[in-house]
C-alpha cells in the first residue's frame, strides 16, 4: 500500500515576527533548499555577474526579497517570493492569503502560452494580390518559420508558429501577424529571431520592401483567470475602526468595483494595485514587468475604453472577486539562468508542486492569484480604515532608517512613532537623537 505524502503547508504562525535566520530556515524547509541556495539568497547578485549581464555596470541596486506565507492556489500551498520596496504589499498579501483560505484559496486557470510576432511589408503596389500570395503559400511560410535550428527544442515540444493573419494597413503596407506558442519561454527573443528569419522570404514572394520584424507585447490569448471567494464572516476577521459588518464591507467593495468599471481615473489606480502584486512576483522571478505593463494596459482598453482587470460582486453571503489579465512570463530563458536569486525563487515556487523548478503555467497562475489578492486587500483597506491609516504605519521603519537610527534600534523608534501617533519623516529625525 502506497503511503500518501503529507500535504505541504505554507501556514507559518507569526512568520513576520521571526528573526531573519528563523524565516530563512522556514523557507529552506518548505522548498528543500541546500546551503548554496541559502547563500545565494543572503548574498544576492554579485557585481561580477552583473557586469556580464549588461553594459556600463558600476554597482548593484538591491530590492528587498520578501516571502509571503499562507498563500494557497489551486489546492496547493505556496510561499511566494516577491521583490518590492513597499512594506504594505507584503503584509497585505499575507493577510489576503489567510482570508482566502476560508474557501480553499484562490482558483486560477491559464489559457496558454500564445504570443504574436509581426512582420511589416512596405511599398507593395498590389496589397490584395500580396495577401492572396501569402494565403496560397501559408504552409510553406509556416514550415519556413519553424525551421530555425537554434529553437528546435521549442518546436519539438509543440511550440512554434501555429497560424498566420494579414492586415492591410493602407499606404501600400501589410502587417503579417504570426500566432506563436512559446511554451516555457517568455518568448521575446525567440519570436523576434523567428520574425527576422521569415521576413526576407515574405518580402521576396510579395515584392515588398523591408519593414520591421519583431514580437508584439499585446497578448490577448495569454490569459490568466483568477477567482477569490470571501465569506462575509471573514471580512470582520480583523476589526475595522469604523465597525462595519461583513456584509457592509462587501457592499462597499462592490460599489468601489463599480466605480472602477465606470470611471477611468479610478480604473487606472484600481489596476495599479493589481500590478503591485504581479510586478513584485515578476521582479523576483527575473521576468520583464515592462512588457507585462504594456500588454496588460492595452488589454484593459481593448474595447475602446480603459477598464479594470478585476470585478467584485456579492453572491448570497460571499464576496466574489474575478480577474482576467494577460500574463507574460517565462520559466526559462532571459536571466532565469544567470541571476542566482531568480533560480532560487523559481525553485521555491515549483516546490509547492513537488518540482525542482516552476513551470510557465504555474508561474502565470500565481501572478494572477497574487494580483487578485493584492486587489482585495487594497479595496478592503480603502473601504474600512482607509489607505493612509493602513499604509503610513508600514513606512515607519523606512523613516527611522533614513533618520540614521542604528538598525538594532529601528524597532524602538518605530514603536515610539506609532505610540505617539506621529509617523512622519520629520518626527523620526527629531527623536532619532535619543537612540544614537
Amino acid at each position: 500500500m502506497q503511503v500518501k505524502k503529507p500535504e505541504k503547508s505554507s501556514r507559518i504562525a507569526g512568520f513576520h515576527n521571526l528573526s531573519l535566520d528563523e524565516r530563512i530556515e522556514e523557507i529552506k524547509k518548505f522548498a528543500n533548499l541546500n546551503s548554496l541556495e541559502i547563500t545565494k539568497l543572503k548574498e544576492g547578485l554579485p557585481i561580477e555577474v552583473a557586469d556580464k549581464m549588461i553594459e556600463c555596470v558600476g554597482g548593484v541596486y538591491g530590492l528587498p526579497l520578501a516571502f509571503v506565507p499562507n498563500f494557497r492556489m489551486n489546492n496547493k500551498d505556496y510561499i511566494v517570493p516577491i521583490a518590492v520596496e513597499e512594506p504594505s504589499i507584503v503584509s497585505g498579501l499575507s493577510f489576503a492569503g489567510k482570508i482566502s483560505r476560508a474557501k480553499e484559496g484562490i482558483r486560477c486557470s491559464y489559457a496558454g502560452s500564445h504570443m504574436t510576432g509581426q512582420v511589416l511589408l512596405r511599398e507593395i503596389k498590389d496589397t490584395h494580390s500580396a495577401i492572396l500570395t501569402i494565403a496560397q503559400k501559408n504552409e510553406e511560410i509556416l514550415a519556413h518559420a519553424n525551421e530555425l535550428e537554434i529553437y528546435s527544442k521549442i518546436i519539438q515540444v509543440g511550440g512554434g508558429v501555429k497560424s498566420i493573419e494579414t492586415k492591410i494597413l493602407g499606404n501600400e503596407m501589410i502587417a503579417v501577424n504570426f500566432a506563436i506558442d512559446v511554451k516555457e519561454a517568455h518568448g521575446a527573443n525567440f519570436i523576434t529571431r523567428m520574425m527576422e528569419h521569415i521576413s526576407p522570404y515574405l518580402e521576396e514572394i510579395t515584392h515588398a520592401k523591408k519593414g520591421i520584424a519583431i514580437l508584439s507585447n499585446y497578448c490577448p490569448k495569454r490569459i490568466v483567470y483568477a477567482q477569490m471567494r470571501v465569506p462575509f464572516t471573514e471580512l470582520v476577521r480583523i476589526k475595522n475602526t469604523i465597525n462595519l459588518s461583513g456584509e457592509e464591507v462587501a457592499k462597499a467593495i462592490t460599489d468601489t468595483s463599480f466605480f472602477a468599471q465606470n470611471d477611468v481615473y479610478r480604473a487606472v489606480t484600481h489596476n495599479k494595485g493589481i500590478s503591485n502584486g504581479v510586478n513584485a512576483v515578476l521582479a523576483a522571478t527575473g521576468n520583464d514587468w515592462r512588457a507585462q505593463e504594456a500588454g496588460s494596459h492595452a488589454y484593459a482598453a481593448k474595447d475602446g475604453s480603459y477598464k479594470p482587470w478585476s470585478t467584485w460582486r456579492i453572491e448570497k453571503d460571499e464576496l466574489i472577486g474575478e480577474l482576467t489579465i494577460p500574463i507574460q512570463v517565462g520559466s526559462v530563458g532571459g536571466i532565469t539562468g544567470s541571476h542566482p536569486i531568480v533560480n532560487v525563487a523559481l525553485k521555491i515556487i515549483g516546490s509547492a508542486s513537488g518540482k525542482e523548478r516552476t513551470t510557465t503555467e504555474e508561474l502565470s497562475n500565481l501572478c494572477g492569484a497574487v494580483g487578485l489578492a493584492q486587489n482585495f486587500v487594497a479595496l478592503y483597506t480603502l473601504c474600512t480604515d482607509g489607505i493612509y491609516t493602513g499604509h503610513v504605519f508600514k513606512h515607519a521603519r523606512n523613516y527611522a532608517i533614513a533618520a540614521g537610527v542604528p538598525l538594532e534600534k529601528v524597532d524602538l523608534v518605530v514603536s515610539r512613532m506609532i505610540e505617539d501617533k506621529n509617523v512622519t519623516d520629520h518626527y523620526a529625525k527629531e527623536i532619532a537623537k535619543d537612540y544614537l
